[in-house]
């Protein structure tokens, strides 16, 4: 049988795997209410920035101190004002789609689901398109750069095609980042960026790109230090340690800066009362319970929904000898983040979407390394296990199938 060819530029290739991933999430998205809080809270977050450039949501000053609305979206009270509660990454990413597209605040009323109160509330909200379009735009983008960074590792264009599209599909990029504006799909564009610069050794803008998921995500400091020491230590590259850690910290003053000024305290926790998240009185027992429920729990387990995992983790393990060490480095901040996301929070991220969240930006960082590891499979003769990979990843693209149209 002959074989397949597909030669692609670096430019054509990331505009490949945007726009055909950017089609279906597009398809399946939500594009207006019901929206979780979340995303609502950085859509919100995202119009006042894109409209008025300030942060501050002077309109929405209802909604502070009352929990009877802790489901329509989060907003704090602050010296300066109501606030949204998250950091501004995620806000920055929506802002230029307002910027473009308008739209005002109009009153309307939304009914809790489930679970909460079922009394309609009024409160003012932007068209919420464009802040869906952002999401849609930034996860695409999110794999296709990440098809790029592959090609780095000497795959051809068609199979970074095909690690890009896996990524966007058997992955909750799909059901979740991409079908509101979560965290999610901003903060692996940032990991996606820094591992493609990565890959070009460019490690002062690997740690700018890490410094901006900061921004959306302050646990992403963990995989900026993991792939800064990592590869220093390994390499004894005192460049890309101090290039990584030079620009991912500039991400850490920003948003003391940003805490400072909205906030009046030198923080990184934003509207959170308790740092990064933190659940109170978490002994070690409780801990191990909530990594057991992130990997296993029937709704929301990562190895239930992504049960390439099991295969293509053992993979990499036995591949770690050729992997270049932003790959294991990128592995080992992946696996860092979500445990020390399971640790600092709950596993199941609360309610309202498909499958599981925290662990997305991680699959980010690992993807390099469980191609390598299925690419190993293969070149080691060992075709049936390969196969079963690749079907466990056909599996789970079933799943977010079954999840981004149903929710």
């Amino acid at each position: 049988m002959r074989q397949v060819e597909l030669s692609l530029s670096p430019l054509a290739l990331v505009l490949v795997v945007t726009g055909l991933l950017g089609l279906i999430y597009g398809a399946t998205a939500t594009w207006g209410l019901p929206y979780h809080a979340d995303p609502t809270t950085n859509a919100v977050a995202g119009w006042y920035l894109g409209r008025t450039g300030d942060p501050i949501a002077s309109q929405h000053e209802m909604l502070v101190d009352t929990d009877r609305l802790y489901y329509v979206m989060w907003i704090e009270g602050s010296p300066r004002g109501p606030v949204p509660r998250y950091p501004p990454g995620s806000a920055l990413t929506i802002a230029p789609f307002y910027t473009v597209f308008g739209g005002e605040l109009r009153p309307v009323t939304v009914v809790e689901s489930g679970g909460g109160p079922t009394d309609p509330v009024t409160v003012p909200l932007p068209p919420l398109w464009p802040a869906t379009l952002a999401a849609v735009i930034t996860t695409a983008l999110a794999c296709g750069l990440l098809s790029l960074s592959i090609t780095a590792l000497g795959a051809d264009s068609l199979t970074a095609l095909g690690v890009g599209l896996a990524t966007g599909l058997a992955t909750g990029a799909w059901s979740v980042a991409s079908n509101m504006p979560w965290m999610h799909g901003p903060a692996m564009l940032a990991v996606s960026t820094a591992l493609v610069l990565s890959s070009r050794r460019r490690w002062f803008g690997a740690g700018l790109s890490l410094g901006f998921g900061i921004l959306i995500r302050p646990l992403v400091a963990l995989v900026a230090a993991a792939v800064g020491t990592w590869i220093g230590v390994r390499e004894r590259s005192w460049p890309a340690f101090f290039g990584i850690a030079a620009g991912s910290m500039l991400g850490v003053v920003l948003l003391l800066g940003y805490d400072k000024y909205v906030f009046d305290v030198w923080s990184i926790s934003s509207g959170y009362d308790r740092p990064l998240g933190l659940t109170s009185g978490w002994s070690m027992q409780r801990t191990v319970t909530n990594v057991l429920l992130g990997l296993f729990h029937w709704r929301y387990g990562l190895l239930i929904w992504a049960p390439f995992l099991v295969l293509l983790v053992p993979a990499a393990v036995r591949a770690r000898r050729w992997m270049p060490s932003w790959v294991s480095g990128a592995a080992l901040g992946g696996i860092i983040y979500v445990l020390a996301t399971w640790r600092l929070n709950r596993a199941s991220g609360g309610e309202g979407y498909f499958g599981y969240r925290y662990p997305i930006e991680a699959l980010v960082a690992m993807a390099p390394a469980l191609w390598l590891g299925l690419d190993r499979l293969a070149r080691d003769g060992l075709v049936r296990w390969h196969w079963w990979a690749v079907a466990s990843i056909g599996l789970a693209t079933m799943g977010q199938a079954i999840g981004a149209i149903a929710t």
